[in-house]
C-alpha cells in the first residue's frame, strides 16, 4: 500500500489504513506494524471493529476504492496492488 500511496499522492489519492481485530492493545499493535513496515499515511485504529462491521470485512487485507462523491467502487480482498493501482487509474482518468 505504501507504493500506492506514494505512487498517486501527488494527483489527490488519499491512503488510510485501518488496524482492526486486535484483541491485546490494539493501538500499539498498530503502531509496531506501521514503524515496521515505515508507512507514511496514517493508520487509524478500530478497536471495537465498527469500521470492519459496517463495511463487511470479511479478511485483510481489505481495500476499499471511494471516489471523491463517497461511492466505493471497488472492494479488493487480498493483497491485489495490480487491481487496485488498475481501478485508482481509471478513477483519475
Amino acid at each position: 500500500m505504501k507504493e500506492i500511496w506514494q505512487a498517486f499522492r501527488e494527483r489527490g489519492v488519499a491512503v488510510l489504513g485501518i488496524a482492526t481485530w486486535a484483541h491485546d492493545n490494539p493501538v500499539k499493535r498498530a503502531q509496531e506494524f506501521a514503524k515496521e513496515f515505515k508507512l507514511t499515511f496514517p493508520v487509524l485504529v478500530d478497536e471495537k471493529n465498527e469500521v470492519s462491521a459496517q463495511y463487511k470485512v470479511q479478511g485483510v487485507p481489505t481495500t476499499f476504492v471511494i471516489d471523491k462523491e463517497g461511492v466505493i467502487r471497488e472492494v479488493i480482498v487480498g493483497a491485489n496492488l495490480k487491481k487496485l493501482k488498475e481501478a485508482i487509474q481509471s478513477l483519475l482518468q
